[in-house]
């Protein structure tokens, strides 16, 4: 049957009660980079000539993502755990260069 043949999540849930809070994120990939984008927020990080870059957008206080705040101590907590639900579906070959911090 399809269900059997298909990857990824059912959504049938979120369908039956779209106001119910969902955990669920969007990942992206292109050439240098990965990206997590939740309800509340979007991290990315990829890789430059010099090194790694890191940007956190929380859309609640910048919709339009005109103000990167990954440097700002009270997202830390945030940061580390999208890196870490990052870490669980991107390519181990993508992180071995990364420092996760």
């Amino acid at each position: 049957s399809p269900k059997n043949q298909l990857d990824g999540v059912s959504m049938k849930k979120i369908l039956k009660k779209p106001q119910r809070p969902q955990n669920q994120a969007a990942i992206s990939f292109w050439h240098s980079g990965y990206s997590i984008r939740t309800a509340r927020y979007r991290l990315t990080k990829y890789k430059q000539t010099n090194g790694i870059f890191t940007e956190f957008y929380d859309h609640a206080n910048d919709p339009h993502e005109s103000k990167n705040v990954a440097s700002l101590p009270r997202y830390e907590k945030t940061i580390q755990n999208l890196e870490k639900r990052l870490k669980e579906i991107a390519p181990t070959s993508f992180w071995d260069t990364l420092e996760v911090h």
